[in-house]
């Protein structure tokens, strides 16, 4: 192991557990950064399974050979089963692959904002607040309601991919707002975990917002009186004054720090 990557791996070694991270934009972070590093990667990591795969399938099928009438179907079965164990390996071993190499290039990218001494709150008459009680309405009786709340949860799986939290850093009380992808939560973590927790968030500044936004009347689809010429001007039904907007981050990895 060269010097150099020793020296980043302690600047990492301070984050001792991972609540979530967003693979899927780390590997698009490391890919536009490093050019195509994690590709080769991924190749290599493909083959040595291969490999290892025909090896044991190979091996179990002599094992159970002896056995009549099983010959053909026990090296199928063994492939099979084989095949799924070493998938969930690559896998396993390319999430790890991404976050080893993810977390000292992050750390050392001004670009990249390290968030420390948050709180996070989940705004009321928000999606997210439906998120956190959705997953208990499978539970509820609404038949006669003529709703069925039990798919509702499904179905905010499907209409929105990032939720918000308020954000408010402890000392300044400075707000911002975080968004986080709700299937890259790890070690079946959740978001209402997120307020009871003294994380670092690593996340990428992509837009302002007003804290009203957050609401689920200003996100539903709705008549607006702004025309063209408004929107030219800088004049809308939704206009924002600068002191009211906050910054909006997406988050790629939270984690929990080791208190020094």
């Amino acid at each position: 192991m060269t010097q150099p990557i020793k020296k980043q791996l302690r600047e990492t070694a301070s984050l001792i557990k991972i609540v979530y991270f967003d693979e899927q934009s780390a590997s698009d972070y490391l890919d536009i950064s490093a050019g195509g590093k994690l590709e080769t990667s991924t190749e290599g990591q493909k083959d040595k399974t291969s490999e290892l795969q025909a090896h044991a399938g190979a091996k179990i099928a002599a094992r159970l050979s002896w056995i009549p009438l099983f010959g053909v179907q026990a090296d199928a079965s063994a492939e099979a089963e084989i095949s799924r164990n070493t998938s969930s390996l690559l896998r396993q071993t390319l999430s790890n692959t991404v976050l080893t190499d993810y977390l000292p290039r992050a750390y050392q990218d001004s670009n990249i904002e390290k968030m420390r001494d948050y709180s996070v709150s989940i705004p009321l008459n928000t999606f997210t607040y439906a998120k956190v009680f959705t997953p208990y309405m499978q539970i509820a009786n609404t038949k006669d309601t003529g709703i069925d709340l039990a798919k509702l949860d499904a179905a905010l799986l499907s209409a929105k991919g990032y939720y918000e939290l308020l954000a408010m850093k402890i000392q300044s009380q400075e707000k911002a707002i975080l968004r986080f992808n709700i299937r890259a939560f790890r070690n079946s973590y959740g978001l209402a975990d997120l307020t009871k927790m003294n994380l670092v968030y690593y996340a990428v500044k992509v837009g302002k917002a007003k804290e009203d936004e957050l609401d689920i009347t200003h996100e539903l689809p709705h008549d607006s009186e702004t025309t063209p010429v408004d929107l030219i001007n800088d004049k809308s039904d939704t206009a924002s004054k600068a002191g009211d907007s906050l910054s909006v981050y997406d988050v790629i990895l939270a984690g929990v720090e080791h208190e020094k």
